[in-house]
């Protein structure tokens, strides 16, 4: 009764990061603000930037500054120069774009491991109890969520300040089988 009947499982989650656009506006082509998509700028050469997160980062030029730790920021950016990549953009021209500068960088990977141990232990031929330990992000990992890139907002320009994924989290199951 000790030794049968016990049982795992896990999930290992895990991707690159997600494409990101850097944002212009929402009504570059004559869209409204109702029903309006962001516009991604243009990329004045191929960026290079990794898709890391870089610490203490204080900002300059008025770009990335909401990070600053001496202002109550997170020190934590997605770029170790956000004015230097803010600079490496411009708005669409209509005149002169046919397109708009959209998955040019490269948002932060994501991996998570999810782990379940339990028993099934018989009762009775036709009756079974189980029960379960779940354990959602079990190594506590901290991530976080891609950041602004908004021309509109350089202060803002690559600050992580949000979480993508929830702290760990412990559930106990107990289910009857009959």
């Amino acid at each position: 009764m000790l030794i049968g009947g016990w049982f795992t499982g896990g999930i290992l989650t895990a991707f690159s990061g997600a494409p990101l656009t850097v944002v212009q506006s929402t009504q570059v082509f004559g869209g409204g603000t109702t029903f309006s998509f962001g516009t991604g700028a243009i990329p004045i050469k191929k960026p290079k930037f990794g898709n890391e997160i870089h610490r203490g980062v204080t900002g300059s030029g008025n770009v990335g500054t909401a990070g600053d730790p001496a202002r109550g920021g997170t020190g934590l950016n997605l770029f170790a120069d956000p004015e230097a990549v803010f600079k490496t953009f411009r708005p669409v021209l209509l005149s002169r774009d046919r397109r708009s500068g959209r998955g040019v960088l490269r948002g932060l990977p994501h991996w998570n491991i999810d782990f379940s141990v339990g028993k099934a232990i018989a009762v009775r031929e036709m009756v079974k109890v189980r029960f379960s330990f779940d354990f959602f992000n079990i190594l506590n990992r901290v991530e976080f969520a891609d950041p602004t890139l908004d021309l509109r907002n350089p202060a803002e320009f690559g600050v992580l300040s949000s979480q993508f994924n929830q702290p760990r989290r412990i559930q106990f199951g107990l289910r009857v089988e009959f």
